[in-house]
């Protein structure tokens, strides 16, 4: 199965990187961000339902650009 996976694979037209690089311009924005606000306030986050929202929200952007990344390649 593997390898009619890869054949496949290798046969396809290559894919577009556009959505790839906007998560990763959306990723690179988040991570400048928290650090602005972390280096601002010394209480950031201030609660931890908002340190474990902005955990997902990084963990989200994480995995989705990481599978971008192997859908284009």
């Amino acid at each position: 199965m593997l390898h009619a996976f890869l054949t496949l694979a290798a046969a396809a037209p290559e894919k577009s990187k556009t959505p790839f690089y906007i998560v990763g311009c959306i990723f690179g924005a988040w991570a400048i961000t928290l650090f602005v606000l972390g280096q601002r306030s010394a209480t950031f986050p201030a609660s931890r339902g908002q340190a474990m929202t902005l955990g997902a929200i990084s963990v989200s952007l994480a995995l989705v650009s990481g599978a971008l990344a192997l859908y284009v390649a």
